[in-house]
């Protein structure tokens, strides 16, 4: 009782969502908590982040360090890529039945990861400071004192928990499983072209 190559795709694929979504839930879950100590820093900065109530601005920079906030999230999202990273590699060699060859540790796999996370975590990062200097002027312009700016950035971490994480951490797993995949088959010489 051989399968068509349709129903042999979908389980595949099927397996390979699964392997996904399993990597995404860990990748939002250490999303969500850094955005949780994030959002204390940006409390603890938010009176030195406004220039001044009278001039209704804020300096974005002095929310939180940005330099240290991408290395945060490069350094806990980075060992949940390489695992998925490693396991998508392994389930590609399979299908084209070249196990055992340690993909992750190539070059062009370590590059892929890292080039991978580091964008993901530039991005993250800046749209949180876009998000926050737009709501804390507006608060301002709004004429809200620190309880309701303080409420306005519980809101955008509300959003950045509810959304932005389970956003990233989805698109990202994706990624990275589709990488994987191509990377693996290239480093195996057995496929020489991917379209």
């Amino acid at each position: 009782n051989d399968m068509t190559d349709i129903e042999y795709e979908n389980v595949v694929l099927k397996a390979k969502r699964t392997r996904s979504d399993e990597y995404a839930i860990k990748m939002r879950d250490e999303l969500r908590k850094l955005n949780d100590e994030q959002k204390k820093e940006v409390m603890a900065n938010l009176s030195e982040a406004i220039k001044g109530i009278d001039t209704k601005a804020v300096d974005p920079a002095k929310f939180f360090d940005m330099s240290k906030w991408i290395n945060l999230v490069i350094s806990a999202v980075t060992p949940i890529a390489t695992e998925l990273f490693s396991k998508e590699a392994n389930a590609a060699l399979d299908v084209i039945d070249e196990p055992g060859l340690d993909v992750e540790n190539t070059p062009s796999a370590q590059e892929a990861i890292a080039n991978a996370m580091s964008l993901m975590s530039e991005s993250y990062n800046l749209n949180t400071v876009e998000l926050l200097e737009e709501k804390i002027t507006a608060g301002l312009e709004q004429g809200f004192g620190a309880q309701k700016l303080a409420e306005l950035i519980s809101e955008v971490y509300e959003w950045k928990d509810i959304t932005a994480a389970e956003r990233v951490a989805r698109t990202e797993s994706n990624r990275i499983t589709n990488e994987a995949g191509k990377i693996a088959w290239k480093e195996s010489g057995v496929v020489k072209e991917i379209k």
